[in-house]
């Protein structure tokens, strides 16, 4: 399933509604940050209809951000979690094993360096996939075969073979 990432603002007006529930779940009153300097309670009282109104106002604003807002924030996070984006069986946020194995996995094919050799310990190629250094082998070999066709007195045993070599290892990615 595809969903339209979240914006900044849509983040913003998400962490905001939060706050604002979390004061309230607390007993605090929902601070209103464009109120500066207006007196305001430090406790939320459900009953004051005055208070109520606040946090109405408070929540009706930071819901209002078409086209993605709140609901943008939350499907956003439900899509990542039914992609298998994140470890289900995990408390905190981590990659899904098959994320991380696909990621081990390239890691390891971009370390494999292949060379290819045709006559001697200086005429090597260097290359970094296999499928590379056996297209550059196969055009070194269809030269020397026609080679040998338009001179067949002249026989020198030349074939390009590849081997895997070990790359050098990479520095690692900071965390």
């Amino acid at each position: 399933m595809k969903m339209a990432k979240a914006s900044e603002k849509d983040i913003e007006a998400a962490i905001a509604v939060m706050g604002i529930l979390d004061a309230i779940n607390h007993g605090f009153y929902p601070v209103d940050p464009d109120a500066q300097g207006i007196e305001t309670p430090t406790f939320f009282d459900p009953d004051d209809k005055h208070h109520l109104r606040h946090l109405y106002d408070l929540l009706i604003r930071h819901a209002k951000h078409p086209p993605g807002g709140i609901l943008r924030v939350v499907m956003g996070f439900s899509t990542i979690m039914s992609n298998n984006v994140v470890d289900p069986d995990k408390d905190h946020l981590e990659l899904h094993p098959r994320l991380l194995a696909g990621l081990a996995a390239v890691e390891a094919q971009a370390a494999k360096r292949y060379e290819v050799r045709v006559a001697g310990p200086d005429d090597v190629h260097q290359f970094s996939s296999e499928i590379l250094a056996l297209r550059e082998a196969n055009k070194i070999n269809r030269l020397h075969v026609d080679d040998c066709l338009k001179h067949p007195n002249d026989h020198v045993l030349c074939v390009a073979v590849v081997h895997p070599v070990e790359a050098p290892a990479a520095a690692p990615v900071p965390a």
